[in-house]
């Protein structure tokens, strides 16, 4: 049964800016925190390295990078690469490994984070359902439950 939106509860949400051009061109002028944003293409086309990016306009924040493909020393590459061209102050982040949907939705819970992102969803795994990571009923159900997370948060 629906709700009348006058009765409903206002949630005000923050809103983060996005300055860089390239990025703009992809989303909106900002990032809604625990919006979810689901990045697509190829292998190498560089979704990776657009999350970065993404981190580097966000200032004073919280945030959780989870790769489940890549090593800390290979982030950190791309990271300081991208300081070195874009020399703006930034957001520190936290990395860490894991492909179980289970820790890191109780990491992103319990680690007052603002931001989380996933790099990337088809790495990662459910212990509640059988297949492997990358299968489309793992993804979606992954994809879902990330998607309730961030409805609960915010």
């Amino acid at each position: 049964m629906g709700q009348s939106i006058e009765k409903t509860e206002k949630k005000w949400s923050s809103y983060f800016p996005l300055i860089d051009a390239e990025l703009i061109r992809l989303f909106p002028k900002w990032l809604k925190e625990w919006g979810v944003y689901l990045l697509g293409g190829e292998p190498g086309i560089g979704k990776s390295t657009i999350a970065l990016q993404i981190i580097h306009q966000l200032t004073g924040l919280r945030i959780a990078y989870f790769s489940g493909e890549e090593k800390s020393d290979q982030i950190t590459d791309r990271h300081v690469r991208i300081q070195t061209e874009n020399a703006q102050p930034h957001s520190e982040f936290d990395i860490y490994h894991s492909n179980t949907l289970e820790d890191i939705v109780l990491t992103a819970e319990t680690g007052e984070y603002q931001v989380v992102i996933i790099d990337s969803i088809q790495t990662i795994s459910s212990d509640n359902l059988e297949g492997a990571s990358g299968s489309p009923a793992q993804v979606k159900y992954c994809a879902e439950k990330i998607a309730e997370l961030c409805k609960k948060k915010n």
